[in-house]
């Protein structure tokens, strides 16, 4: 397993679509919180299940500009198999959550839905100093 950074507050997540062809717009909060116990380059490391909320997300490569009303919830599944902090392992750039589904529609007299399925992606961990494999 290759080495990656370990994520910390400030990371950079982006859509990672199960269709390359989709192109994923969409709010993305983060909505746990880093360690408090454990650093890197001074900021506060996030672990195994740290939770995200996607909102708003529409794909505009499709037409499907109107966005799906509902939120979805995703964890983060670690990859990593040696650093753990607090007893979870921690995550790394490149991590992804479960497969998460929308479905934002295409206007027309009845919007046409247009059904989509993703993850969320850890693109930029938020610092480049300590790494795990």
């Amino acid at each position: 397993m290759a080495f990656e950074d370990i994520a910390v507050n400030g990371m950079t997540l982006v859509f990672d679509p199960v269709n390359p062809v989709d192109v994923i717009l969409g709010t993305i909060t983060v909505t746990g919180s880093p360690s408090t116990k454990g650093l890197a380059n001074s900021l506060g490391i996030y672990k195994n299940g740290l939770t995200v909320t996607v909102s708003g997300v529409t794909v505009p490569s499709a037409g499907a500009v109107i966005p799906d009303p509902l939120s979805q919830l995703g964890s983060f599944i670690a990859t990593t198999v040696k650093t753990k902090l607090e007893n979870l392992f921690v995550l790394r750039e490149n991590d992804v959550t479960g497969v998460l589904n929308a479905t934002p529609q295409i206007p027309a007299v009845v919007p046409v839905p247009y059904p989509v399925a993703f993850r969320i992606k850890i693109l930029t961990a938020g610092q480049i100093k300590v790494r795990s494999n």
